[in-house]
């Protein structure tokens, strides 16, 4: 067999063997290239030395860091508090906390539901929609409260810089010496002056007829309530559509680039076999044309499914809240169909469960409600009672109640 070539120096000698054999068995195939033949016969060898088994025991590692604080860094905690935010810091070591247990580390796949839960969380329009049915629900009651009586409190203070009394002197009306008396006998106080003036009321005002009017109003502000939240489900409808549209495209095209890659796999071991025999001359060469144009389709194809897999995980990330270029792994759902139902029940389901057709319902509802409260009118009852003190010109009283309808 003569001395090795260059290049197989420094192999073990049992490999040797195996390509002297391969040699051999290339000559005979009429100058078979050795380096077609050297692959499949290295990669026996590697095989049946290791037999598929890891060949020794890795021990020189470090250890996982698993269950410490991720935020327990003091940098991180100084510029926390240097910039006024040192109110975040339970959060963020709680945080910290579950990033470096052992479960966060483990590479688990998002489900269709967990994707569907953190897609409604970050729903810019959702979130706005949610705080739409919390102002209508504010509205609902302000309309309530229409209902009851309106009670107004008043009150005055003056304070009375002049304080002479109105005084009738003694002997104002006349002096009787015969008699030695005076009329009045005495000075008489007419008007005692006071520094503090104040004055208090109340006013209560109970809508009668009015109830037909904020009765209709109420039901208008209930409607608006129940359409922000028949556009809250139509909303959190359509993001869920879009993750599941998103979520199974990945996961098809993933298969779909699986599903391509054995073929490209599989075209390479028959190109490769036909250059052997082409080496051979047992084949034409048109068969390894046709078996390269097959590769080049395949290789596009390939290429096509990566695309779009790439862009409908960069979909379904913004979607989810991060980045567009964020990685993740997507959990393979399983195949499970509904049992099929007689088409009535499918109608049945549409008329009831469409929201588009409820959001329209209410849209009627709506307009024809405000309709009606434009005609309606109504009294008010007006209850009210002042009291009094601290004017001499005008003696202290009690309540003076009073009652009046007005419209």
């Amino acid at each position: 067999m003569g001395r090795p070539p260059v290049e197989w120096r420094g192999l073990p000698p049992v490999w040797w063997g195996c390509f002297w054999a391969g040699g051999a068995i290339s000559g005979c195939l009429r100058g078979v290239s050795w380096v077609a033949m050297l692959v499949p016969f290295a990669d026996g060898i590697n095989r049946c030395l290791t037999g598929g088994m890891p060949t020794h025991e890795v021990t020189n590692q470090v250890p996982p860091l698993v269950d410490f604080n991720a935020a327990a860094h003091p940098a991180l905690l100084a510029g926390l508090r240097r910039e006024g935010a040192a109110w975040a810091e339970p959060e963020l070591t709680a945080l910290g906390r579950l990033a470096g247990s052992a479960q966060a580390q483990q590479s688990q796949g998002i489900t269709l539901q967990q994707a569907k839960t953190m897609a409604l969380k970050q729903n810019s329009q959702l979130l706005i929609q949610r705080e739409k049915i919390v102002e209508n629900q504010e509205k609902v009651r302000e309309a309530k409260s229409k209902r009851y009586p309106l009670v107004v409190a008043s009150g005055n203070y003056a304070y009375n810089g002049v304080s002479n009394n109105l005084t009738l002197p003694k002997g104002s009306f006349g002096n009787y010496p015969a008699l030695n008396a005076s009329v009045p006998d005495r000075d008489i106080t007419l008007l005692k002056s006071q520094h503090n003036l104040y004055s208090f009321g109340g006013l209560a005002a109970q809508p009668i007829i009015e109830q037909g009017k904020i009765n209709a109003g109420i039901k208008i502000a209930g409607t608006d309530l129940d359409i922000a939240h028949t556009r809250v489900r139509l909303s959190e409808q359509q993001v869920d559509q879009a993750v599941e549209k998103l979520y199974y495209g990945t996961l098809i095209a993933r298969k779909k680039e699986e599903s391509i890659k054995t073929d490209i796999e599989l075209i390479k071991v028959k190109l490769h076999d036909v250059e052997g025999q082409l080496l051979a001359g047992r084949t034409d060469s048109s068969i390894k044309t046709g078996l390269e144009a097959d590769l080049a389709d395949r290789e596009e194809k390939f290429l096509e499914a990566a695309n779009q897999r790439e862009d409908d995980e960069g979909d379904l990330s913004v979607i989810m809240g991060l980045s567009y270029t964020s990685t993740f792994i997507l959990s393979d759902e399983t195949d499970s169909l509904p049992m099929i139902q007689p088409i009535e029940f499918y109608l049945q389901s549409e008329r009831t469960n469409n929201l588009d057709i409820q959001l329209a319902g209410h849209g009627c509802v709506l307009r024809a409600r405000r309709r009606r409260a434009r005609f309606r009118g109504g009294d008010y009852s007006r209850a009210s009672a002042i009291r009094q003190r601290g004017n001499p010109l005008d003696p202290s009283r009690g309540a003076a109640p009073s009652l009046r309808l007005e419209e």
